[in-house]
């Protein structure tokens, strides 16, 4: 047999081996969901009490709503944001100072980036402007995290963009429907994996 196919083979199998080490844990924990006992060592029936159980906790479904505010409205913002970001930073003389401003949310952890905006928001929003403190500082803080993501996984489409686009769509209402559309590169659907595991609240 051709050495190619061997390594087809192979990459294959690795290919199963890192999909079933993805997501076997959580359909495990799918099925244990309807485990009558709620142990998960332990199987003593089907049930879907559970279920229930979340369908009348109050909080949990507050939060569910907020996670779905937090995550449509920053990925929307972060989105065209971010896809504006990339479009300038492609049509413009590149700065290795101004990458890094630009990046820095992606290098600074997520702890010390989350303690610095709140002490801003504490300082200048409730302290100075005597704004309350709530769901809109959430989404606030996930864009400024997101915008820099956006900003790499867009590029490629905005450099496909032709420069004489600019001067026709500056004249038109073309500039945020067709320039400026994110959504055909996908980015919404890697920000939601991201802000939504975080915006539970």
């Amino acid at each position: 047999m051709p050495s190619w196919r061997w390594g087809r083979r192979i990459l294959r199998v690795e290919f199963a081996i890192v999909v079933a080490f993805l997501y076997l844990p959580i359909a495990v924990v799918v099925g244990l969901s309807f485990n009558e006992s709620g142990q998960p060592t332990a199987w003593t029936g089907f049930s879907l009490d559970w279920y229930g159980s979340v369908l009348a906790n109050e909080a949990l479904l507050q939060a569910f709503r907020n996670t779905l505010v937090v995550g449509v409205v920053t990925t929307v913002i972060a989105s065209l944001i971010g896809t504006l970001l990339a479009m300038g930073l492609e049509r413009t003389v590149h700065s290795s100072l101004l990458d890094s401003l630009v990046f820095v949310p992606m290098v600074v952890p997520d702890i010390v980036l989350a303690i610095a905006l709140l002490s801003f928001y504490n300082l200048v929003f409730a302290g100075l402007l005597q704004l309350e403190l709530g769901l809109w500082t959430v989404i606030l803080s996930h864009v400024v995290f997101d915008i820099a993501f956006v900003a790499i996984v867009v590029p490629w489409k905005t450099a496909s963009i032709s420069p004489g686009a600019m001067p026709a769509c500056s004249q038109s209402s073309a500039m945020p429907v067709t320039m400026a559309r994110p959504g055909s590169s996908g980015v919404e659907r890697t920000l939601w994996t991201w802000v939504a595991p975080d915006s539970v609240s």
